[in-house]
């Protein structure tokens, strides 16, 4: 922290807010620390704005950290790799049971205490491609999320042909455009 607010003192002429992303892999994982990193930016910073914001599976989130994210305007992202079927397919746990019901356990969480979900992050492989159709956005407009980010597996090869992977992708975007959600 104490790095990053030097740097962004010498390197811009009108710095006045930290900007700070908790993710990669799953920050949850050590979410005592992450407490402690925003604590730490609040007491230590009270002159600069803050912008917190984190990505997550969501489940390893419990009610009290939740609760610490929305006192401190921590913007929570979640990974959900499409419906039922398209997540679970891809995103599950060690013994294999799929992780959307507790994904969705999360959320209703989140927002029972008002603090909602504001976007979702999908990885699309050959096994969850199908599904991420009309369907799927509408439910993602339903959720009113404000972004959604769509990104091919980077670590699987896809037998998806590049060209109908760029066609999916703008039409995609155009849906999400056309109903007001950053894609």
């Amino acid at each position: 922290i104490e790095y990053y607010v030097k740097f962004k003192k010498d390197s811009e002429k009108d710095f006045n807010t930290l900007k700070i992303h908790f993710g990669n892999c799953e920050p949850l994982l050590n979410a005592k620390t992450i407490c402690r990193i925003v604590a730490y930016v609040n007491d230590c910073y009270p002159e600069y704005r803050k912008e917190y914001s984190i990505n997550t599976n969501l489940t390893l989130l419990d009610k009290k950290t939740a609760e610490f994210f929305m006192q401190n305007h921590v913007e929570i992202y979640t990974s959900l790799d499409g419906p039922e079927k398209a997540n679970d397919s891809i995103r599950t746990y060690k013994n294999g049971d799929g992780t959307y019901y507790d994904i969705i356990a999360k959320m209703n969480l989140l927002e029972e205490i008002g603090n909602p979900i504001r976007g979702i992050s999908v990885t699309i492989t050959d096994e969850n491609f199908e599904f991420l159709n009309e369907e799927f956005i509408e439910w993602c407009v339903k959720k009113n999320f404000e972004s959604v980010a769509y990104d091919f597996d980077l670590i699987n090869s896809s037998n998806i042909p590049t060209k109908e992977k760029a066609e999916f992708l703008c039409n995609t975007w155009k849906c999400f455009y056309e109903r007001g959600i950053e894609f």
